[in-house]
């Protein structure tokens, strides 16, 4: 029975101890104190009770007061941190106002020779980020199959001589691609370090981008110098220093041994940029993904890429195994994951697009009008390596033949040539949005970084904009126009696919396909009709665009408008004189603002003279 009345008495404790809070409120006391350095006050030190999500700062005195909700007298732990400074600890007593929290400053210097730990050797603490890590492009940086293949001049089957390569062009050099593929590595040589001797000697060198390089980390220079070759600096440990360095977001993470220490370029894109941010030695710009993320909404709002690359998740935990004895709790949703899903990931290419597709037939030919809008990434889009590329494929049909295209862009041939039913879509109606670079010496584009000397054009969609193209092709007196449209991503081009038999990766965006034609109208022998008449929409359900076709057997004032199931005018389409004849409105979905209405049941409804006439179209989305 007592196991029962136990929990019972403890649940009334909780109500009770809520009750009394509720009506007469908790009081609050408040700590002050000092930040010294054991002799001067230290300003601007961010100042918490660990584990909180709010923090004061320093004045100029080294003066705090921090408000809590314990009971005068009672422990409380309070931590300090800044930027080159250990982050420091003391447990002050709530209601106190000469608190003393002493702080070290960060040694001086770098230790070139400094031997950087395996990534396992952090599991025990921090097994959920190792986990995520692990399954992250970061770990796998220096064995990506791609990479290596690319470096090489190799197929997927190891065959050698398979352009493009790098060692094919420059067998003595080790080139740039370590300064962010191994970064620990090509400290020791940076802008020549050679991927296959790192690979080869193994170690935590050979990890990628690993756990101890991110946390020495001490300033990043927004540049286009590659990674630890101009724009990452690092600070490591003395063998004489009584402890570690380990720098992070975390001001208040103060384990001796470990040496966290605060550093604010880590909750910024900054930190990114010193990897996807840089130029070629011809000092052409092959990845601007930081500076297009500068001149974005996204950076005006303060949304950064950790913000959407390293999001927290459920899996947003730090501390397990012998680490739960210094385990801090914290709120998750102030915890990165450290998957840091990329651009090709599907859960970022589902939200990066918008696409919004008309047709219309005019004078025996189809108009089809593509608007294609950079919603939900925080660059341009595609971004990243300059030969990830989007393709829109436009086509339009017959009776299963296809219709000549007599205006509008071609995909370019690095779509691929050969049969479509294989993917080839160059020099098919359509385009592409991509970076595309090229070698001045000899007129080759693409081409990879390395023989880049300028770049061709490039077509990705700043965030948040939109890009509009049309085309027309000949109708030949057909009556029904089978579109498609889809927005196809690619993460390399199609040709060096095919050469080096690689997986394109490809993901169907956007698709939108639909039917132009007119039914139920009937042409006298002379083309004129004989009454007055207001046809079904088609298609009907629609997404995105319908044609409302009518007739008129005189030339007529004529207002057709669009109304919601409220009975609300919500479009004005025709409002004025038209000649006798068969005529058809292309309505995209819009109200009178411009702005796309949502899914459900509409009206359209013409006056023609003493005509008129409603019908009802089903908008889906």
């Amino acid at each position: 029975m007592h196991r029962l009345i136990l929990p019972f008495l403890g649940l009334l404790f909780v109500l009770y101890t809520f009750s009394v809070d509720l009506l007469f409120g908790r009081k609050s006391e408040n700590i002050s104190g000092v930040v010294t350095d054991g002799t001067n006050p230290v300003a601007e030190a961010r100042v918490r009770i660990q584990g909180s999500n709010d923090f004061v700062l320093t004045d100029n005195d080294g003066r705090f007061t921090i408000t809590t909700s314990l009971d005068s007298g009672v422990f409380e732990s309070i931590t300090a941190g800044k930027e080159g400074w250990y982050n420091s600890i003391q447990s002050l007593v709530a209601g106190d106002t000469a608190g003393i929290i002493e702080m070290t400053a960060l040694p001086d210097g770098d230790n070139l020779f400094y031997e950087f730990k395996d990534p396992e050797y952090c599991i025990s603490c921090h097994q959920t980020p190792y986990s995520q890590w692990f399954e992250s492009k970061h770990s796998n940086a220096t064995t990506n199959p791609m990479l290596l293949q690319m470096y090489n001049g190799t197929d997927i089957f190891g065959n050698p001589g398979v352009a493009p390569g790098y060692k094919l062009d420059y067998p003595g050099f080790g080139g740039d691609c370590a300064d962010c593929h191994a970064p620990s590595a090509a400290l020791l040589n940076p802008g020549n370090a050679d991927l296959n001797d790192i690979v080869f000697i193994g170690g935590a060198d050979a990890r990628g981008v690993h756990c101890d390089f991110c946390h020495k980390v001490q300033t990043v220079e927004v540049n286009y110098e590659t990674g630890v070759n101009g724009s990452i600096k690092v600070k490591r440990p003395f063998p004489t220093s009584p402890r570690d360095i380990n720098m992070g977001p975390f001001d208040d993470v103060t384990t001796p041994w470990m040496g966290g220490t605060y550093n604010p370029v880590f909750d910024k894109s900054e930190f990114c940029s010193g990897c996807h941010q840089y130029s070629n030695d011809a000092g052409v710009i092959v990845d601007d993904t930081y500076d297009s993320w500068a001149v974005s909404s996204y950076a005006a709002d303060g949304i950064q890429c950790q913000d959407c690359h390293m999001k927290p998740n459920a899996d947003s935990i730090f501390v397990s195994g012998i680490g739960i004895v210094d385990a801090v709790p914290r709120d998750p949703e102030h915890i990165y994951n450290h998957y840091f899903s990329g651009a090709a990931s599907t859960e970022y290419l589902d939200v990066a697009s918008q696409m919004a597709v008309t047709g219309s037939l005019q004078d025996d030919n189809v108009n089809i009008s593509v608007a294609v809008t950079n919603a939900g990434a925080g660059h341009k889009l595609p971004t990243g390596v300059s030969f990830r590329n989007m393709l829109l494929v436009v086509s339009a049909a017959a009776g299963g033949d296809t219709l000549t295209l007599l205006g509008g862009e071609r995909i370019p041939p690095f779509g691929g040539i050969g049969e479509i039913a294989d993917g080839n879509y160059g020099s098919t109606p359509g385009k592409s949005f991509a970076l595309v670079t090229r070698n001045g010496d000899n007129g080759e584009w693409p081409v990879p970084n390395w023989h880049t000397t300028e770049i061709l054009f490039d077509s990705r969609i700043p965030a948040g904009k939109t890009d509009s193209s049309t085309y027309q092709f000949a109708a030949d007196g057909a009556t029904s126009i089978d579109i498609s449209v889809k927005l196809l991503y690619r993460a390399v081009f199609k040709p060096w696919a095919d050469d080096k038999g690689w997986d394109m990766r490809e993901y169907v965006m956007e698709d939108t396909t639909f039917t132009l034609q007119i039914t139920g109208i009937d042409d006298a022998a002379t083309g004129q009709p004989e009454a007055f008449a207001l046809h079904q929409n088609f298609p009907n359900p629609f997404n995105g665009v319908t044609i409302i076709p009518y007739t008129l057997p005189e030339a007529v004032f004529v207002n057709l408008a669009v109304y919601n199931i409220r009975g609300q005018q919500i479009a004005t389409l025709i409002n004025g004189r038209q000649s006798a004849g068969i005529h058809r409105f292309t309505w995209d979905g819009k109200n009178q603002a411009g702005e796309g209405v949502p899914s459900g049941i509409y009206f359209y409804r013409i006056q023609a003279g003493n005509f008129s006439k409603t019908l009802k179209m089903l908008l889906v989305e």
